[in-house]
């Protein structure tokens, strides 16, 4: 490396270093915030820590700047809890340049997460409701947890993914967040998940008994709605141009719902084939971990978005599947504005896959 190229990567670093964390992260409250969050990574085996002298070394090495945002969670009640994220400003421009703006568009994987919501309310409709206008849809919903932990990053994205909390740097091990070709590189992971669950669920000699997942015992029972309250009566559609399937699954990246008819085994069928895929794609925990590993479900989320249920939440909204409506939950404020139903949708809505 030549002198002049050195003095300039150096010259780079310490700007970018000088500039450091956004404002949110620089509050002493949020400060913490970094500390916890990084030492677990550390501990993880996620994030290698350097020093800022070590960094200075690194050929095409690159910063993303932290923030901490207020945010939501749930409890293994289902209840919302505040809660302190780290986030990544990956857009961020350092000399007109930021790590986004490297990322070849042609090159990762296409994905197809826009339509999730839409194609679930299709799916219960045509699928569900229309063949069985009196009968109970359960939906269940799982959180792969840590997702994007989950996959290995390359040496060259890991060095242009650097994040720093004083005089300490951190090399990400995995794929890190915020990184333009971060939800495409996962897709290939989460769309498997989502197909594979769609074949187990229609799979007919899968035998419960003999193969089920790992935590089929923390599994809940369903939770069923007032009888009193009617069922909605599904409009006719002019076109059926899927086949008809009393279960299927679906999702957005790390989040994914799984529904099916409340008849024979088909309650346990779309509660257990979600779970036994996951562990199928990313193995149990075993007693010996060399590294503390969580399992790949979210399982302090089971008791809450896991339990079956005629009403669940995806992507902010509450599907009711025994009214056919759909609508944002009391507790956001613009609620009222925003409400709509399933059978109030256009044709064109309900009859394009």
């Amino acid at each position: 490396m030549s002198y002049v190229l050195t003095l300039k990567i150096n010259y780079i670093c310490n700007c970018i270093i000088k500039r450091g964390k956004h404002k949110s992260a620089s509050k002493n409250e949020n400060f913490k915030v970094l500390g916890k969050v990084f030492t677990k990574k550390v501990k993880l085996g996620w994030s290698i820590p350097v020093t800022i002298k070590s960094i200075l070394k690194i050929k095409n090495l690159f910063v993303i700047p932290l923030g901490v945002a207020n945010q939501y969670c749930i409890d293994e009640t289902g209840k919302r809890i505040p809660k302190q994220c780290v986030t990544y400003d990956a857009t961020f421009p350092f000399f007109s340049d930021s790590v986004n703006s490297r990322t070849i568009d042609a090159l990762p994987q296409q994905f197809i997460y826009g339509q999730s919501l839409r194609r679930v309310i299709r799916a219960i409709h045509r699928r569900l409701r229309l063949p069985k206008p009196d009968k109970r849809i359960l939906m269940s919903k799982y959180d792969l947890d840590a997702a994007y932990r989950r996959l290995h990053v390359r040496h060259d994205q890991a060095l242009h993914c650097v994040t720093v909390i004083k005089d300490i740097a951190y090399i990400p091990l995995r794929l890190p967040f915020r990184v333009a070709s971060g939800p495409r590189i996962y897709s290939t992971i989460s769309e498997t998940i989502f197909h594979l669950t769609n074949d187990i669920l229609n799979y007919n000699t899968w035998d419960k008994n003999v193969i089920n997942p790992p935590i089929k015992t923390k599994l809940e029972t369903p939770f069923y709605l007032d009888d009193s309250l009617p069922f909605e009566s599904p409009q006719p559609l002019e076109v059926y141009m899927i086949p008809l399937r009393h279960t299927f699954c679906d999702g957005y990246i790390n989040n994914f719902l799984s529904v099916g008819l409340d008849e024979a085994d088909l309650v346990t069928r779309s509660q257990e084939a979600p779970t036994l895929d996951v562990y199928t794609v990313f193995r149990p925990v075993h007693d010996d971990e060399p590294i503390h590993r969580d399992d790949a479900i979210s399982v302090k989320k089971l008791k809450g978005e896991g339990v079956q249920s005629e009403q669940k939440i995806m992507l902010g909204w509450l599907i009711c599947a025994r009214s056919s409506q759909i609508y944002l939950p009391k507790y956001v404020p613009w609620s009222s504005m925003c409400f709509c139903s399933l059978r109030t949708f256009t044709s064109q809505d309900l009859d394009i896959c």
